[in-house]
Order: structure tokens, then sequence, then C-alpha cells
């Protein structure tokens, strides 16, 4: 359906049950689905715990609109105002927002998971102890003057974002945040680099594998440019491994468990990793080209400059956020000739 007016979008409303994901919880709440709004004014309106699904909203005013508990899936949002609105609590799923004012918003506890932004204004907006994970921020994201207090930064993507008098007093940072090239808070770049540490403090130094000629599993070191070629290392759990500039070249690390390991500029070629887990992995630069990613979870992982061509992977593979991932991926393995590595910027 394709709204025209506020008043046809109120009268499409009903009180419909829909699933919370966070506990399986079923509640009953306003809910729409694939709903189509331009012009559509919603200034002071009570939209609290709404539930909205596949909609595009254009040109819409909802300033100081209550949506607090509202949950948004999979919807755009377009020229919206929602200056001073109040949004504690609200869920965001894969929303993307292009030319959105939230400045001066209250965005308390705000969960948002995915998405790409644009030209969003959040000058002076309050997002105390709000959760952001894998946004990608755009040209044109204005965080001027905003409140991130207590806030969860994970996987968030801020290269383009300007920060001039961000608050981010006990922000938690994870080493998958992407931070201006030029960062005007220095305590921001500190903070990434503390969560660096920390990982590097965790990380796996050894693990058993099985070499192209033994006969028998062994202890081998994980270090950078460890020469690990035709390595079987199944099912492995290595945390946060340093293995920058290492030779791994044919090697099967499939279902092996490789969260914020180091693998910068690494040789993958080749590489079976069906069903691993390289959540928050850092594989800039690395050769990932005739490689098996079926099912792998790339979730945070940072693919810049990473070499994709000939790889492989399914529609289980988990690609990072704003990540484009080679032309083909339609529920079934296949190879690949040529990838863009590239997240776009």
């Amino acid at each position: 359906m394709r709204q025209r007016g506020t008043g046809r979008v109120l009268a499409r409303m009903r009180l419909t049950p829909w699933r919370r994901v966070t506990g399986a919880v079923v509640y009953r709440a306003p809910a729409v689905r694939r709903l189509r709004a331009k012009d559509l004014v919603l200034a002071n309106a009570d939209l609290t715990h709404w539930h909205l699904e596949q909609a595009q909203l254009d040109r819409s005013r909802l300033a100081f609109a209550d949506a607090r508990g509202m949950t948004l899936w999979h919807s755009r949002l377009q020229d919206v105002r929602l200056v001073g609105a109040i949004l504690d609590g609200t869920r965001l799923h894969r929303v993307d927002l292009t030319g959105v004012s939230l400045r001066r918003a209250r965005c308390r506890n705000m969960v948002i998971s995915y998405g790409r932004w644009r030209d969003v204004d959040l000058r002076g907006a309050d997002l105390r102890d709000a959760a952001l994970h894998e946004v990608v921020f755009e040209p044109g994201v204005d965080l001027r003057g905003a409140d991130l207090r207590g806030a969860t930064l994970a996987g968030v993507d801020l290269r383009h974002a300007r920060m001039d008098g961000v608050q981010l007093a006990g922000a938690r940072l994870t080493v998958g945040t992407r931070l201006p090239t030029s960062c005007p808070m220095p305590g921001l770049a500190q903070a990434v680099s503390a969560a660096e540490r920390a990982a590097s403090r965790m990380a796996v130094s050894s693990c058993w594998a099985l070499g192209p000629t033994d006969s028998a599993a062994r202890l081998v070191q994980l270090q950078p440019g460890a020469d690990l070629r035709g390595y079987q290392i199944v099912g492995a759990e290595l945390l946060a491994a340093r293995l920058r500039g290492a030779d791994l070249r044919g090697s099967a690390l499939c279902f092996s468990i490789l969260p914020n390991a180091d693998l910068r500029q690494a040789d993958l070629s080749g590489a079976n990793l069906t069903g691993a887990s390289l959540t928050g992995a850092r594989l800039t630069g690395a050769n990932l080209s005739g490689s098996d990613l079926s099912g792998a979870n790339l979730v945070y992982a940072d693919l810049e400059g990473a070499i994709l061509a000939g790889c492989r992977y399914d529609s289980s593979t988990v690609w990072p956020s704003g990540f484009t991932p080679p032309i083909g991926a339609d529920g079934g393995s296949r190879s690949v000739a040529q990838a863009s590595s590239s997240t776009a910027s």
C-alpha cells in the first residue's frame, strides 16, 4: 500500500500481535508492515511501542514525537525530521537514514544494529547508554555536541563523522570501531587503543595443528609472519591470534574461532574457512583469493584492501555491515572471478 497523508496512515494502524526477538516474548503493539508514506505529519504524536517493518518514510515531520520503545526493522527514512523527539529504548535494525534530523533528540538506551546513515544531524542528541553495532556513518553525519556517555560502539565506522565536542565518558569501544583520520578527540583514539591492547593480552599464542607432512598433530606457535602453509587447524579457538603477515596458503581453518584475530597482510589464498568465526578480525590487505568462506561469520571484520578474487561463499556467510560482497551470492557456494573488497565510503 502507498499512503499519502496522515489520516490515511493512521486509519491503517491496528493492534496486531508481533514477536519481539529479545526473550521471545509476544507483545501486542501498533504494528504496520510495508508502510510507504510521504509528507507524513505526526509532530508531538504518541508513537510509543509502535512496530514498523519494511517501512519507507519520505519528507515526513515527527518533531517532538514520543517514540519510546518503538521498533523499526529493515526500513528506510529519507528527509525525516525527528528534532527533539523522545526515542528512549527505541530499536533500529537494518534501518538506513538519509537526510534525517535527530537534532537534540533524546535517544537514551537506544539500540541500533547495522544500517547506513548519510547526512544525519545528531547535534546535541542525547545518546547516553545507547548501543551501536555495525553502523556505517557515511559523509554528512554530524555528531557535534552529542552525548555518548556510557554508550557502546561495536564495529561502528566513524571515519566520516564530525565529532567535535562529543561526550564519551565511560563509552565502550571495540577493536572494530573505526575513527576519523584526524580524530578531534584524543580520548576516543585512546579508548580504541586500550581495546586493542586488551585483545592483545588475551591473544592465543599457540595451538595444536597437523602440518602437511606430519603424521600427528603438534603444537605450533601463532606469531606474525608464521609459515603455516597447508596446516590443518580445524575447530580451534584462536582468540585474538597475532598472525599478521602469516603464510596460511591452502590451510584448513574450518569451524575455527578467530575473534579479533590480527590477520593483516596475511596470505589466506586457497584456505578453507568454512564455518569459521572471524568476528572483529583485522583482514586489512589480506589475500583471500580462492578461499572458501561458506558459512563464515565476518561481522565487525575489517576487509579494507582485502583480495577476494575467486573466493567462495554462500547465503549463510555473514559480511560486515556496509560491505559489498562479491557479486553472485544467491544461496549457493560459488566461485567469483573478481570482487571489490573496499567498504563503501
